[in-house]
């Protein structure tokens, strides 16, 4: 049996630590038809990322979380031959690029300075298809 792109359903990890905004990203993405799970924290997503049956297709992270933040998590990824080209989303409350990602947090991590805009949060996420 053959399957189309139709039929890709990627698989989302949500990261943050605000539970309302997990669920209104489960809820959208889940309509939109991709595979969601979510963690409260960046600790928790690494364990997900590292025990899931299915990999991830794409992270979409809050930069401030308890335990383990967006940051110190896309080290992790970045720093990990077996996700290193994983996409990783930002999505946060802070509205000041200066104090989102300071520079010498950023340095070789690739990260883009990108605002998405809701509408155009499904294609991105499309980016994670393999």
């Amino acid at each position: 049996m053959k399957f189309s792109d139709r039929d890709f359903k990627a698989n989302v990890l949500i990261a943050d630590d605000v539970k309302l905004m997990r669920e209104i990203l489960r809820k959208y993405l889940e309509s939109a038809g991709y595979l969601v799970q979510s963690a409260s924290n960046g600790v928790e997503a690494w364990q997900m990322l590292n025990s899931s049956e299915k990999p991830f297709d794409i992270v979409v992270t809050d930069r401030n979380m308890p335990y383990m933040d967006g940051m110190e998590l896309l080290a992790k990824i970045k720093g990990d031959s077996r996700f290193a080209e994983l996409p990783v989303i930002f999505q946060t409350g802070v509205s000041s690029r200066r104090r989102y990602c300071r520079r010498h947090q950023c340095r070789g991590l690739s990260l883009s300075d990108q605002t998405i805009r809701r509408k155009n949060f499904t294609g991105v996420c499309s980016l994670g298809h393999r």
